[in-house]
């Protein structure tokens, strides 16, 4: 598929040339597939303009990302669909800036192509055929969709996605088990590599 790289750091866009052009044609040969073409852009409004879907992944600042999203919902028609790959914020929170908060969901990639899951999940305003959509999509092009329900059994909303929070849990524990002499960094590191 087609894809577009926005940043506004030149530094940025020339490291992740370089990892797709390292990653890219050995996951292709490997899938008997053949690349999508992938550009370039410093410029949002150009990066954006044939879109079908955005993806933002910018740092885990709250104000950036709400800022972000409303300003790719005033740029984008209003059936491209707007993902933010946020494992920290819930898609929820990051729309007050968006007026189509209905095309807005979580999608949450683990460092594709050697990794396939995918996290999805509404922001509590999402259109209900996105996410079916996206599923059959992702499906095709060989990566794994988990969908995260933004409910859970008790009507409560969602803590989140599923991955961070069971991440999260691994450090906490770490930073417990360092911090209590029970091991030492380079012993948790050979454990790690190890398993």
């Amino acid at each position: 598929r087609p894809v577009t790289i926005y940043d506004t750091s030149p530094s940025a866009l020339k490291s992740s040339c370089t990892y797709i052009a390292d990653s890219l044609a050995n996951h292709c040969f490997s899938q008997g597939t053949h690349p999508g073409h992938v550009s370039f852009s410093s410029k949002l409004e150009d990066a954006v303009q044939d879109a079908w879907m955005v993806i933002e992944c910018v740092p885990e600042d709250l104000d950036l990302k709400i800022s972000l999203l409303g300003r790719v919902d005033r740029l984008v028609g209003k059936d491209v669909l707007i993902a933010t790959n946020s494992a920290g914020f819930r898609s929820a929170e990051l729309v007050s800036e968006v007026f189509h908060k209905e095309r807005v969901l979580n999608t949450l990639y683990y460092i594709p192509p050697r990794n396939k899951c995918v996290e999805m999940m509404s922001c509590g305003y999402t259109s209900p055929s996105i996410i079916p959509f996206l599923v059959e999509e992702m499906q095709d092009i060989g990566l794994r969709p988990i969908v995260v329900p933004d409910s859970v059994g008790n009507g409560s909303l969602s803590k989140g996605m599923i991955f961070p929070r069971i991440w999260g849990a691994m450090k906490k524990e770490t930073l417990k088990v360092l911090s209590e002499g029970v091991a030492d960094p380079e012993e948790v590191d050979v454990l790690f590599r190890d398993f």
